[in-house]
């Protein structure tokens, strides 16, 4: 609800990653340029362990039995038996790790892009559990002893015989873009997605079906954590820093996108009529973030038109003359006759396109 006065910058100032506590109470973080930092007073202050690390720490996690371990570029895995102050690596030493998980002390799961391995000896080696995948994999987490998931933007990986055998459950199936889960209890969990639109679900029956909580227009909602008093907080890639007390069914934004009121979006696209009426489009193209965009004066001015082409991700549009006009995304297009005042649903493109 309140916050201290900034602690920091670094002393390389990187972009942070991730942080999390220790069993004894130390704070560890990590971020780019193999930037590794570990904090014994909550944060006041932080000195920065000697580690093998060669290039960016992308995830930290706690290994059953005290250990801390931390993932990044390079496939590298550096756990730490002494609360941080030394570091050994292991890891299967290819891809990007974007996420790990150690089920204890011998047995750890690494995802991320070309990054798909499990050991169950520590460390010393490594297999690919699960086929490796175009976008790579956001995440891996498990329920309990026999239930684990990986996530892939658009699929699901499941087991249910502890890590020993993996399915693809589904695909191409809402909730996409799945990146952070908050897992409540066996049953019931938070989902926090990333990459074309920052969305929070939530199920009660293990994902067999979904709520939508929240729809932010913004990125995506990287990480969702909870207190020990059950308070839950995410955050977003523009600054945020969302809280709510009751599952995200009600939230409120404790740092609003970095001190600042507006909301971004990447523009996609930017054509413009022949008489200099210029039009673009927005991507992610949800929540509050207009989709469509109308400029009569240049481009110094925009607007929201009272209609728009009404669709999610428009990829290109061409204006024949003043009047004429068309917009498409996928195999769906549609069509304007007054200039792009109003729109109509055009032909849609053979599948073979």
């Amino acid at each position: 609800e309140s916050w201290a006065q900034l602690q920091g910058p670094l002393q390389i100032a990187p972009e942070l990653y991730d942080v999390l506590v220790t069993d004894a109470g130390t704070l560890i973080a990590c971020g780019t340029g193999a930037g590794l930092f570990r904090s014994t007073d909550g944060g006041h202050t932080w000195d920065t362990p000697a580690h093998p690390a060669a290039s960016d720490l992308r995830d930290l996690c706690l290994v059953p039995g005290g250990a801390v371990s931390a993932a990044g570029a390079g496939g590298v895995v550096l756990l730490s038996a002494d609360d941080g102050l030394s570091w050994a690596t292991t890891g299967p030493g290819v891809g990007v790790i974007r996420h790990h998980v150690w089920l204890t002390a011998l047995e750890g799961y690494v995802v991320g892009k070309d990054a798909q391995h499990r050991t169950t000896d520590g460390g010393a080696s490594w297999t690919q559990f699960v086929p490796a995948q175009s976008f790579g994999f956001n995440e891996v987490y498990f329920t309990d002893a026999q239930h684990g998931y990986v996530h892939e933007d658009f699929s699901v990986w499941v087991t249910a015989d502890g890590g020993a055998s993996w399915t693809e459950q589904q695909s191409f199936n809402n909730p996409l873009y799945r990146y952070r889960t908050l897992v409540i209890d066996t049953q019931h969990w938070l989902l926090a997605c990333h990459g074309e639109g920052g969305e929070v679900w939530e199920t009660v029956n293990a994902g067999a079906d979904w709520t939508l909580r929240q729809l932010g227009g913004v990125t995506g909602f990287p990480c969702v954590v909870q207190t020990p008093g059950g308070r839950v907080i995410y955050g977003s890639d523009a600054g945020d820093l969302f809280w709510s007390d009751d599952l995200a069914v009600t939230v409120d934004n404790a740092v609003v996108n970095s001190g600042g009121a507006a909301v971004g979006g990447v523009i996609d696209i930017l054509f413009r009529r022949p008489d200099g009426t210029l039009f673009a489009a927005n991507q992610p193209t949800m929540g509050e973030i207009p989709a469509w965009l109308r400029s009569d004066d240049g481009g110094h001015t925009w607007q929201v038109p009272a209609q728009t082409p009404g669709l999610y991700w428009v990829i290109d549009g061409a204006f024949f003359d003043d009047l004429r006009g068309v917009v498409g995304r996928d195999d769906t297009t549609r069509i304007t006759s007054d200039g792009g005042q109003t729109w109509q649903v055009g032909g849609t493109l053979p599948a073979t396109y």
